[in-house]
Formats: C-alpha cells, sequence, structure tokens
C-alpha cells in the first residue's frame, strides 16, 4: 500500500492532482482497493499486522518507520493505494 503521496510523488505530480482524481473516479478506485483510513484506523491496522512497525506521535501527524526510512500519515483521513490502483495503463507505471 502507498499513501496520496507517495502516488504523487511516483507520478512526479503534486497531490492535489492525485486527491482529485480520486475524487473523480472514486468508485472504480475503491474497486481496485483504495481505502481511505482514520489516523486511528491505520494505527490499529498496524498493530494487528505488524507488532514491531513504530509509530511516532507529533503534532498534526504521526510517523511511521519503515526499513526504507518513515513515512508521514495525517492525524486525519489517509488514502492508501494498493499496486493494482496505482499501476493502471500509463507511461509512468509501464
Amino acid at each position: 500500500m502507498a499513501t496520496t503521496q507517495q502516488v504523487a510523488d511516483f507520478y512526479d505530480v503534486p497531490y492535489g492532482t492525485i486527491y482529485n482524481a480520486y475524487r473523480e473516479h472514486t468508485d472504480e478506485l475503491n474497486m481496485d482497493g483504495v481505502q481511505c483510513v482514520t489516523a486511528k484506523g491505520f494505527k490499529d491496522l498496524v498493530k494487528v499486522k505488524n507488532t514491531s512497525t513504530k509509530i511516532i506521535n507529533q503534532r498534526g501527524y504521526f510517523l511511521v518507520e519503515t526499513e526504507a526510512g518513515f513515512v508521514k500519515m495525517a492525524n486525519r483521513s489517509n488514502g492508501l493505494f494498493p499496486k493494482r490502483a496505482i499501476l493502471r495503463d500509463s507511461e509512468v507505471a509501464k
């Protein structure tokens, strides 16, 4: 899974571009497995799936420590995109 910001970075576009694309194609992307989770929902999911993952709370956001570094997550809702939703028919994905 990748966050909205990670998808924007992958395609080298602003965050708002991915956000707007999701808003315009919500049903289709949700069928591909995109999820919007709250901070609490995400933290609960991490605890169930991987007890060794560290979560560091900050003001307005939290950091999730991964093998590759840290991922910044909002304390509000976060979009999580599976590979299927990210690698659609696009030149960047190819």
